[in-house]
């Protein structure tokens, strides 16, 4: 990836994180569905199968902690006993490290059983 990817990318990181944190903060709880729908619409860089996402389409663990604050859902976020960051749902966990996520795979962990069957047929194999 070039220099100048990377700066888009990080730009995109940096805006995305922001304006998701700000409509976090007053936010209620939203469902899994909900969040798929507004990613999907507003931030379809982070949508792993939008075309825009075969590049960009990946969440950082810096990312993923505003998206879990607009789900309303801040439990979510715990540490192990090694000081890394998880996220956790009903026994399905993720570790958060240097590791990138794909949005499919946190909506995967966090969607509820009745949430996962309104997903897209893709996003939930």
């Amino acid at each position: 990836m070039s220099s100048d990817n990377l700066l888009v990318r990080e730009l995109l990181d940096l805006k995305a994180s922001q304006i998701i944190l700000l409509n976090a903060i007053n936010e209620e709880s939203r469902t899994s569905r909900e969040v798929v729908d507004h990613f999907m619409i507003n931030y379809p860089e982070y949508y792993s199968d939008s075309p825009q996402g075969k590049e960009l389409g990946f969440l950082t663990s810096e990312q993923l902690f505003p998206m879990i604050r607009y789900l309303g859902r801040k439990d979510f976020i715990k540490r192990d006993t090694s000081q890394r960051w998880m996220i956790t749902r009903k026994g399905r966990s993720a570790l958060l490290q240097n590791t990138f996520l794909t949005f499919r795979n946190v909506m995967r962990i966090i969607a509820d059983p009745y949430e996962k069957q309104l997903l897209p047929p893709h996003m939930n194999e």
